[in-house]
Protein backbone atom coordinates (compact mmCIF):
# COMPACT_ATOMS: atom_id res chain seq x y z
CA UNK A 1 0.00 0.00 0.00
CA UNK A 2 0.90 3.44 -1.00
CA UNK A 3 2.09 5.81 1.76
CA UNK A 4 -0.58 8.25 1.04
CA UNK A 5 -2.84 5.44 0.79
CA UNK A 6 -2.28 5.40 4.62
CA UNK A 7 -2.81 8.92 5.96
CA UNK A 8 -5.37 8.87 8.67
CA UNK A 9 -4.89 13.15 8.77
CA UNK A 10 -3.09 15.48 7.36
CA UNK A 11 -2.51 19.53 8.71
CA UNK A 12 -3.14 22.17 6.52
CA UNK A 13 -0.37 23.21 3.84
CA UNK A 14 2.15 26.05 5.43
CA UNK A 15 2.72 26.69 2.15
CA UNK A 16 4.31 24.13 -0.43
CA UNK A 17 4.88 22.02 2.99
CA UNK A 18 2.27 19.80 4.39
CA UNK A 19 2.40 17.20 7.31
CA UNK A 20 0.90 13.79 7.29
CA UNK A 21 -0.04 10.98 9.87
CA UNK A 22 -0.07 8.03 8.73
CA UNK A 23 -2.05 4.95 10.61
CA UNK A 24 1.05 3.40 12.11
CA UNK A 25 5.16 3.99 12.32
CA UNK A 26 6.25 4.18 8.43
CA UNK A 27 9.69 3.82 7.25
CA UNK A 28 11.27 6.93 5.46
CA UNK A 29 14.18 8.52 4.34
CA UNK A 30 14.20 11.69 4.30
CA UNK A 31 15.20 13.62 0.83
CA UNK A 32 16.64 16.36 2.52
CA UNK A 33 18.67 15.19 5.36
CA UNK A 34 19.29 11.28 4.34
CA UNK A 35 17.63 10.58 7.90
CA UNK A 36 16.46 7.02 7.65
CA UNK A 37 14.06 5.69 10.40
CA UNK A 38 10.13 4.90 11.69
CA UNK A 39 8.49 8.27 11.27
CA UNK A 40 5.05 9.03 12.74
CA UNK A 41 4.73 12.14 10.33
CA UNK A 42 5.97 12.13 7.03
CA UNK A 43 5.71 16.19 5.40
CA UNK A 44 5.84 16.35 1.49
CA UNK A 45 6.58 19.31 -0.87
CA UNK A 46 4.66 20.57 -3.47
CA UNK A 47 2.47 17.08 -3.45
CA UNK A 48 5.37 14.93 -4.53
CA UNK A 49 4.79 11.79 -2.55
CA UNK A 50 8.25 10.84 -4.11
CA UNK A 51 10.62 12.56 -1.62
CA UNK A 52 9.68 13.05 2.16
CA UNK A 53 10.73 15.12 4.40
CA UNK A 54 11.22 14.31 8.07
CA UNK A 55 9.86 16.52 10.32
CA UNK A 56 13.17 17.83 11.90
CA UNK A 57 13.38 19.41 7.87
CA UNK A 58 10.09 20.53 7.99
CA UNK A 59 10.34 22.12 11.20
CA UNK A 60 13.42 23.79 10.04
CA UNK A 61 11.72 24.83 6.42
CA UNK A 62 8.34 26.08 7.70
CA UNK A 63 9.73 29.66 9.29
CA UNK A 64 11.56 30.27 5.65
CA UNK A 65 8.36 29.34 3.24
CA UNK A 66 5.31 31.45 2.34
CA UNK A 67 2.16 30.63 4.28
CA UNK A 68 -0.74 30.72 2.04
Amino acid sequence: MALRDRVVSSQQPHGPLQLHFPDRKTACTCCRCAWTGQARTIAIMNGDWRTPICRSCYNGLVPHVKAD
